[in-house]
């Protein structure tokens, strides 16, 4: 009995599967890919021509805030109100467009809109340029203080209006988040202004921190 035939009808039917599985494969790739570039800009911009406001000294170094560009995170699925420019950990970094800046200062947290069942306020944050190593950084609205008595953590953040975060006694360290609409880099001078506190610097992501 001759199966010759059988044969080459079952190997043309598997080399039609192999082709289109692959098709489909590329196919969904490709959109895939689209999306994940989808309004982001392919070229990275150059910061260092973007409108600039005042300095800010964080990790030993003198950041320039962006005016008009802002940070928004990703899980918080809020469209972005201007320019999407790049992705940055797990921030959407953005340039507002002139008709929706806010009228606070560039150096805060602002609300920008409520997420997630139980309405969670979505903040974004201020972005810095850092013309040492021509990167960017993400303000996050916490400021790290050193303190000579960790006693009077709470009190402090009373005196300024902010919230105690979180303190590390054996360190000396307390950290103060910043009410949005609050200007984070005026409130880091207050505190570093204080008698009670030894140092403060604003919380400034710049490096992305990657699982080891």
């Amino acid at each position: 009995m001759n199966h010759a035939p059988r044969v080459i009808l079952a190997t043309g039917c598997l080399i039609l599967f192999a082709v289109a599985f692959v098709s489909s494969t590329h196919g969904q790739g490709l959109a895939q890919t689209r999306r994940g570039q989808g309004g982001v800009a392919q070229k990275k911009p150059d910061y260092a021509s973007f409108p600039q406001g005042n300095t800010i000294l964080a990790n030993g170094r003198t950041y320039i805030v962006l005016s008009d560009v802002r940070a928004l995170p990703i899980e918080s699925n809020v469209e972005p109100a201007g320019e999407i420019l790049q992705l940055k950990g797990q921030f959407l970094i953005y340039r507002e467009t002139r008709s929706e800046m806010k009228s606070l200062s560039a150096q805060s947290v602002q609300e920008v809109g409520m997420a997630g069942i139980a309405g969670q306020p979505v903040l974004s944050h201020a972005v810095v340029y850092n013309p040492h190593t021509h990167q960017i950084g993400v303000v996050m609205g916490s400021i790290v203080t050193h303190l000579a008595n960790m006693t009077q953590a709470q009190e402090i953040a009373a005196s300024h209006g902010l919230v105690l975060s979180a303190h590390y006694d054996q360190l000396g360290v307390a950290i103060y988040a910043v009410p949005a609409g609050e200007d984070v880099a005026a409130m880091s001078s207050a505190l570093q202004a204080d008698s009670r506190v030894a140092s403060a610097e604003p919380e400034i992501l710049e490096h992305e921190r990657r699982p080891s």
